[in-house]
Order: structure tokens, then sequence, then C-alpha cells
């Protein structure tokens, strides 16, 4: 059972921290990489990933500066129940992908948020 799987019943539980801490221990990212995937400027992300969860809970959904990551929480989703095993998830985002026009969607996720949205829709197909 992926890791997603195995957290579904309290998915309106979490914060978007919440999943972005996910995304960093998943893909095993440094803040600066999941930054730039993310969209967001690395020393908010470093402020906001600092916060207690009862600190994160008080604030909106959808904080400012983090517009870019429901995407980003929509591809690890997506990765994880296609390839439940997190080997499989890297070589999705490392491997030249046809739909990303052979482009790798870990680059392709960094270049603009327009572009993490391109790979948000890779993530879905059948790729």
């Amino acid at each position: 059972m992926s890791m997603i799987q195995q957290d579904n019943e309290h998915s309106e539980d979490k914060t978007i921290f919440d999943w972005l801490r996910k995304v960093q221990l998943g893909w095993e990212l440094s803040v600066d990489q999941l930054a730039k995937i993310a969209h967001v400027e690395p020393e908010l992300l470093k402020k906001h990933l600092s916060l207690s969860r009862e600190d994160a809970l008080n604030l909106p959904t959808l904080p400012a500066g983090f517009e870019s990551v429901p995407p980003l929480v929509s591809i690890f989703k997506a990765l994880n129940e296609k390839f439940p095993a997190k080997e499989a998830q890297n070589d999705w985002l490392t491997k030249e992908n046809e739909t990303l026009e052979g482009r790798k969607p870990i680059e392709v996720m960094s270049m603009s948020p327009a572009h993490l949205s391109w790979v948000s829709y890779a993530s879905l197909s059948n790729t």
C-alpha cells in the first residue's frame, strides 16, 4: 500500500505544508530543490515548513506565495498511486517523457508554474 493510500482517510486534515513535507521526503529533495519545483521563495518555504501544525492550521488553506503548490501535490499523489515504489517515481521524474516533448519531468516542473501544471497533466496521463 502506498503512502498516499494509507493517508487518504485523513487527507482533509493535511495542510499544504504537510503535503510539501511529504513531497520533500518522498522524493528526497533539499528545501532549495523543493522551492524550485514548487515555485516558492526558498526563505518563505523554510519559514513555513518550520511552523508547528497548530500554527499552520491557523493560516489560509493556500497562503500567499504558495499558489503553485497544488499541481505539485497532484503530481505527488498521482505518482504515488501509479508507482508505489519510490525508485519508480524517481525514474519517472528523471526520465525523458514523450508527453513533455522528450524532457525530464523534474526539469520541466522547475521552469514555471505553467510548466508545473503541464507536468501535472502528464503525471495523470498514460505515460
